[in-house]
């Protein structure tokens, strides 16, 4: 079943949509003819349209502005489809929708971490703009007094948005018109510097679906078969006790008791939510793929960002490959030698580029694997906001493992006057919670002016091997430690 969210999404109405109506050509000529049709059978019509194709019937005129924002065309829709489709939704709808949710500011807040890149509205009777951050009591109608202050911080933030819209658009068209037609194509397809160069911008979210599998690639060639045989085989799994399921796989059983926490603001990864089967499925079928790794906590926050983006057959294939990398492996295996390595490049390259910081985190005992190690099980996905975390993905899937810690050394620096002051209580609690307002282009902006070498990275990660010849220098000196002691004693 595919996920609302990827780009070929589906019609309000269930079922195929016939072609019976192409809104493509001069508008004047698609107006002309339907002039005749009535509002009945125009809205029929607009009925097998999904949530794209009745934008562009919204552009072409008046009338069709006017049918096409019709609530009953609406009805149907999930909060996938509201996920997505926000920007471009009629105001009306995402009016109705907000209020008809019931939910609190907390959970309008977190609904608005998804939808972020929702332009702002302006109000049927050309009153105030509306954003997703509104509060539900704004949305019934009563609005606060505003500010001089208010009105110009507001402005300023229509500004950014816009200009950030602009952007999006300007990325988009690079992606469709440049990256991805040459993608497989000899002496065309671009280079990796021209790949993290738009990466880096981010890659606008409608693209996700179709970027990320080719980012990730599918070189351990999973295919819909296979999965669908991990999905039996992990229903059988489920249904022995865990001493009777082969390695690991009995953890499918423990699955199910970690759903309820992955991002339990959206709550759509919760029992009865409509994406909690597809997320269990994700992680039953990897559990039983790799027995020897089951399932490891911090697993369901990777696969539900993937399923906010692909099919669960394509999440599932995203996982299994990204997953199958020697550093990832490494955390999710808990073999604390490997771990060892890793944070101790990562102090290494913290002393490096933070010095004043790092100094300050080793006199109060905080060492990196306090807080790196769940950083790197997320993958990020649990520690920033969904926007500011797949963007962090984006970029992730190109460069590799080694990025995660260039983001976690950009995490530290942008921070950095913040944590420098606290003592012990205040920089845990900051590091294992970062600030959710984190804003992006400042993360990236610190991301960018940290620069690890690979090969200098690799000579980190193989430091702790020169362990041995430290060892036989201290060895030798309590030798001679002892040796004096004796040759002390002679005398007596």
């Amino acid at each position: 079943m595919s996920s609302p969210l990827s780009s070929s999404s589906s019609s309000p109405l269930s079922g195929s949509s016939p072609r019976i109506l192409s809104v493509s050509g001069p508008k004047e000529v698609l107006a002309d003819l339907t002039t005749k049709l009535s509002d009945r059978l125009m809205l029929h019509i607009f009925s097998y349209l999904n949530y794209g194709q009745l934008l562009f019937a919204r552009l072409v005129c008046l009338r069709w502005c006017k049918l096409g924002e019709n609530v009953d065309l609406y009805k149907t829709i999930s909060m996938q489809d509201f996920m997505m489709y926000s920007r471009i939704l009629p105001m009306q709808t995402v009016r109705s929708y907000i209020y008809n949710l019931g939910i609190n500011q907390e959970e309008l807040n977190a609904l608005k971490v998804c939808c972020r890149e929702m332009p702002v509205y302006k109000g049927e009777d050309g009153g105030p703009y509306i954003t997703l951050a509104t509060s539900r009591k704004s949305l019934s109608g009563s609005s606060d007094s505003k500010t001089p202050t208010k009105d110009a911080e507001q402005a300023r933030k229509e500004r950014a948005r816009i200009e950030k819209d602009k952007k999006v658009m300007d990325l988009k068209k690079v992606w469709v018109e440049e990256i991805l037609p040459n993608w497989n194509k000899e002496g065309k397809k671009p280079t990796h510097k021209r790949l993290h160069d738009v990466c880096m911008q981010g890659i606008p979210s409608p693209l996700r679906p179709k970027v990320w599998p080719l980012l990730i690639g599918n070189d351990l060639r999973i295919t819909q078969e296979l999965f669908t045989i991990l999905l039996s085989r992990a229903n059988r799994a489920k249904k022995q006790s865990e001493g009777q399921s082969l390695g690991r796989e009995g953890s499918v059983q423990l699955i199910h008791l970690d759903l309820p926490r992955t991002f339990p603001m959206l709550s759509i990864f919760q029992k009865g939510g409509p994406y909690h089967q597809f997320l269990a499925n994700v992680l039953e079928a990897y559990a039983c793929y790799r027995p020897d790794v089951g399932y490891v906590q911090g697993m369901s926050y990777v696969a539900a960002i993937c399923l906010l983006n692909m099919n669960e057959y394509e999440a599932f294939v995203a996982l299994a490959n990204l997953l199958n990398n020697p550093c990832y492996m490494s955390f999710f295996q808990m073999n604390m030698t490997e771990i060892a390595k890793y944070m101790k490049a990562m102090d290494g390259v913290l002393k490096e580029s933070l010095p004043k910081l790092h100094k300050h985190l080793t006199s109060l005992s905080i060492a990196p694997d306090i807080y790196i190690i769940d950083w790197v099980l997320t993958l990020f996905s649990k520690a920033l906001p969904l926007d500011v975390a797949a963007r962090v993905w984006d970029v992730l899937f190109l460069e590799g493992e080694i990025f995660l810690f260039q983001t976690a050394v950009g995490v530290l620096k942008l921070y950095s006057p913040t944590l420098e002051a606290s003592n012990f209580d205040e920089a845990m609690t900051f590091l294992t919670h970062l600030p959710n307002d984190i804003d992006e282009n400042d993360l990236f902006e610190a991301i960018s002016s940290v620069s690890i070498n690979p090969r200098t990275f690799q000579k980190l990660l193989s430091k702790p091997g020169k362990q041995k010849k430290s060892g036989n220098i201290k060895k030798k000196k309590k030798k001679k430690k002892k040796k004096k002691k004796y040759s002390a004693l002679i005398p007596l």
